[in-house]
Parts: C-alpha cells; sequence; structure tokens
C-alpha cells in the first residue's frame, strides 16, 4: 500500500471516530455497556479530540507532496493504533462488549495500514 493511500484510509477511519465520540459519545458508551453521565461523556469527547487530531495530521499528509510529511504521520498513527489495540485488546478480553471488539478489529486493521505503507516505501 502507498503511503498516500494508507493516510486517506486513515483519515476516512478516523473521521468515522471522532465524529460517534464528539457528536454522540452516549451512543459510544452505550455500546460499550459503559455508564452514561456528564463525566462519561466528557472523556469520551476528550478521546474524540485526540483521535481527530490524529485524523488532521493523517488528512494534511495525504493531501501533501512530502514523503517525509506522509512517514511522520504514519508512524505517529501506527504509534497510536499499537497504544489502542493494546487497550481495546484488554477491554475486550476483560469486558468483552462489542464497542471495544469493534474498536480492538479497527485498531488492528490501522496499524497494519499503516505498516504495510511504511514498509512499502512507496509515496
Amino acid at each position: 500500500m502507498d503511503k498516500s493511500t494508507a493516510c486517506n484510509v486513515i483519515t476516512a477511519a478516523g473521521a468515522v471516530y471522532a465524529a460517534q465520540t464528539l457528536l454522540v459519545p452516549h451512543t459510544y458508551l452505550e455500546q460499550d455497556g459503559t455508564a452514561v453521565n456528564a463525566d462519561t461523556e466528557a472523556l469520551t469527547r476528550g478521546l474524540g479530540g485526540g483521535i481527530l487530531g490524529l485524523t488532521s495530521v493523517a488528512y494534511m499528509a495525504a493531501k501533501s507532496d512530502s514523503d517525509e510529511a506522509k512517514t511522520i504521520a504514519l508512524c505517529s498513527g501506527a504509534t497510536a493504533f499499537a497504544a489502542w489495540s493494546a487497550n481495546n485488546a484488554y477491554r475486550a478480553t476483560t469486558k468483552g462488549s462489542l464497542q471495544s471488539k469493534v474498536d480492538t478489529a479497527c485498531a488492528l486493521g490501522l496499524f497494519a495500514v499503516a505498516c504495510a505503507a511504511l514498509m512499502g516505501g512507496k509515496k
């Protein structure tokens, strides 16, 4: 996979996750089986802000002609996806919610996308 395509895939997935966590945090929490209250919604929106930040970096890298910008965005993404995968795998084994399983699959898939593009070396 080339780096531009990988950045576009990450942008699309990030936009969906950011929208869900920022605009309808209660839905995300309900799917996770987590109590919905002002505190958990605020934490979920905080998570959404981080997702949106990584998404904007991937978007800007995808639109850039700079191979270095793409590499930086993909390395940052791979790091975040590795951490997100570990956390979600723990949640999936201890909580077993549908949301934790979906999050694990998405995080691992996006980690694979970032790594494939970084190992491919193409712009």
